[in-house]
């Protein structure tokens, strides 16, 4: 959900591909995605899956140690959305 914000014309309700940047070990990559509405992701899951699970993940202790101001961003404006599903 927070991936609209990446947008420079951000609509909501529409799919769109985003191409990211990531830093790792001082090399950046460039990671695409696209973001939807969340109605489409869980009725489109409904199509073909049963949903058993839906988890929003937290950060760990380990990396509000490392990185404090970024855990408290992540707390406050979560950034991923795991749908554990089964084939129906």
């Amino acid at each position: 959900f927070s991936d609209i914000k990446l947008l420079q014309d951000p609509h909501y309700f529409s799919t769109e591909l985003i191409l990211d940047k990531w830093t790792k070990e001082g090399k950046l990559f460039e990671v695409p995605f696209y973001r939807r509405p969340l109605s489409d992701i869980v009725n489109k899951t409904l199509h073909y899956f049963s949903i058993e699970e839906i988890i929003e993940p937290q950060p760990t202790k380990t990396f509000k140690r490392h990185e404090p101001e970024k855990y408290e961003r992540l707390m406050k404006s979560p950034q991923f959305l795991i749908i554990k599903a089964r084939v129906t």
